[in-house]
């Protein structure tokens, strides 16, 4: 087994392309990404947050 982490980064509009209907805003889909994380039985889940501005 090996000891890599992966690291998964996204854009914010990446939400809106896999359905902006299902996450209007940010708190649902980020609640969606770690639960997944959850049902894939991820150990560790780390999630960050960055505010440059206008751009989130």
């Amino acid at each position: 087994m090996s000891n890599d982490k992966l690291y998964m980064t996204f854009e914010a509009n990446t939400i809106k392309h896999l359905g902006v209907k299902m996450y209007s805003n940010m708190p649902p889909a980020l609640a969606e990404l770690i639960a997944n994380a959850y049902d894939a039985c991820a150990t560790e889940v780390h999630v960050r947050l960055y505010d440059e501005g206008e751009k989130k």
